[in-house]
């Protein structure tokens, strides 16, 4: 059996965080999903989809206005 796996760069998980309205909550187990179905892969690395979201959200720290929700 071959699994496929798909890398997003932080900047998609950047786009797809800014989705979330506020008040809502977004898992990285979803956006992950998101990701491979969006990609026809069946799954995304854990590892580096919660770096990619930390790092999302340190940019988004370190910015004073058009901040990401995390």
């Amino acid at each position: 059996m071959i699994m496929r796996s798909k890398f997003a760069p932080p900047i998609d998980y950047d786009k797809v965080m800014r989705l979330v309205p506020p008040g809502k909550l977004l898992t990285v187990g979803k956006i992950r999903e998101h990701f491979a179905k969006e990609n026809g892969a069946d799954f995304t690395d854990p590892i580096t989809a919660s770096i990619f979201v930390s790092i999302a959200a340190w940019a988004s720290h370190q910015r004073t206005e058009d901040k990401t929700p995390y």
